[in-house]
């Protein structure tokens, strides 16, 4: 940590926080109105509006930076009274700004809050898990890493038939297992 505020005293980024949590908005190809598909490239000024706007309804709490043609994402920099329940009012509240501004759809995704710097990159990864479930998923709509759920993949055996798999094993018989 100390490499990277040392980095970081040539440039203006101000980083030091309680709470870290990344956003990740989504850019969809439809507008929502007239569902007409726009063609996003490089230089689309409308993407570049959308991350300075974000900038601004940000008012200082998080930095902004733009990932690709359709994604842009938003540092958080929280005081420790801060939940993960505002993070997600935040996204909603800026990604409703920006609809109503802009006239596109904006997919969000959050990652969980985190209080080191070093794990900033885990919730940018959960972020995108989150964008990428909705898009797999998508009438199970999801805001927050957290709210994904977690399926288990196992095998349930009733404790008689594992006792005697085991037993079949350490006295190696393989081909009754089979």
């Amino acid at each position: 940590i100390q490499e990277i505020e040392s980095v970081l005293t040539g440039t203006d980024l101000k980083i030091n926080s309680d709470i870290y949590s990344v956003i990740i908005f989504q850019i969809d190809e439809y507008d929502i109105n007239s569902k007409v598909k726009r063609v996003f490239d490089k230089s689309d000024v409308t993407r570049m509006l959308i991350a300075n706007f974000l900038k601004e309804q940000l008012n200082g709490i998080g930095y902004i930076h733009t990932i690709d043609n359709e994604r842009i994402a938003a540092l958080l920099l929280l005081q420790c009274d801060k939940d993960s329940m505002y993070v997600k009012d935040l996204a909603r509240k800026l990604v409703h700004a920006v609809n109503k501004s802009f006239y596109v759809n904006i997919l969000f995704g959050v990652g969980n809050m985190y209080t080191s710097l070093l794990d900033v990159s885990q919730s940018f990864n959960e972020a995108n898990q989150v964008l990428e479930y909705n898009m797999l998923k998508p009438k199970n709509k999801v805001l927050c890493f957290s709210e994904i759920p977690i399926v288990q993949i196992g095998f349930y055996y009733p404790v008689d038939l594992e006792l005697k798999l085991i037993n079949l094993v350490k006295t190696g018989q393989v081909d009754e297992v089979m």
